[in-house]
């Protein structure tokens, strides 16, 4: 059984979505980030989406 799982970020779960695109915007140096409203207009919208893995 694996220590992992692979779901899709409900809206309660847009801010620990946010801190790994924060993270990604830092490492990549991205100069044009949305904020986090345009991230959860963006991602959490009907027929949208992101998706988080778990470890368990």
């Amino acid at each position: 059984m694996s220590d992992f799982c692979v779901k899709k970020a409900a809206l309660e779960d847009w801010a620990s979505a946010y801190r790994i695109v924060i993270e990604y915007y830092d490492t990549a140096e991205v100069v044009a980030r949305d904020t986090e409203a345009q991230f959860r207009a963006e991602y959490f919208g009907e027929r949208r989406g992101v998706w988080l893995a778990l470890y368990r």
